[in-house]
């Protein structure tokens, strides 16, 4: 199996990430969302992974656009998965991705959430070494938990947050961002 891992990342968890989950599948490439052969990197795989932030409860915008972007070079039966990284509030992030992929005609078969140490610092940043520490082991074990349905390439419903973070939180999304 061919896998290739896309982040964008801006503090390195993303990266983390994707490089955790890269190790379980056996040294899936690992490649930046913006680096230019990105897109060309996505051809003749069988599993595609999208790692990134959760930016103001939703998916960032350069994400959106990357996956307009590789929509036309995937295999219609390569596998497809989303890892969003977030400080503990995930929301609606993965469905709204899921929502935009079948406007592309795409499947999203898994939408992950991983709670990792935040980097917004108005909520109190990362917190303790303690609390870090913490989320890292954490978020390990969650990811060693993935990898079994990765390979199987098995479907799930996108992990989602409760109902008022996502009406509440998606409000302020599409407040604060213009869609692709």
């Amino acid at each position: 199996m061919k896998a290739v891992l896309f982040y964008f990342s801006g503090t390195g968890n993303a990266l983390w990430a994707a490089r955790q989950v890269s190790v379980g599948l056996g040294g899936a490439e690992v490649v930046p969302m913006v680096a230019p052969q990105a897109v060309d990197a996505c051809r003749d795989v069988d599993m595609v992974g999208l790692f990134f932030p959760v930016h103001i409860w939703g998916v960032p915008g350069r994400v959106l656009r990357f996956v307009e972007e590789i929509v036309a070079a995937l295999s219609p039966e390569a596998y497809l998965f989303a890892v969003a990284v977030n400080g503990g509030q995930v929301s609606g992030t993965l469905l709204q991705l899921n929502a935009f992929c079948r406007r592309r005609n795409r499947v999203l078969h898994q939408g992950l959430g991983l709670h990792l140490p935040s980097n917004y610092l108005p909520w109190g940043g990362a917190g303790s070494p303690e609390v870090v520490d913490g989320l890292i082991a954490a978020a390990r074990e969650k990811i060693h938990s993935w990898i079994p349905s990765l390979r199987e390439r098995q479907q799930a419903p996108p992990e989602r947050g409760p109902l008022w973070q996502r009406l509440l939180f998606t409000g302020i999304y599409h407040l604060s961002f213009k869609q692709v």
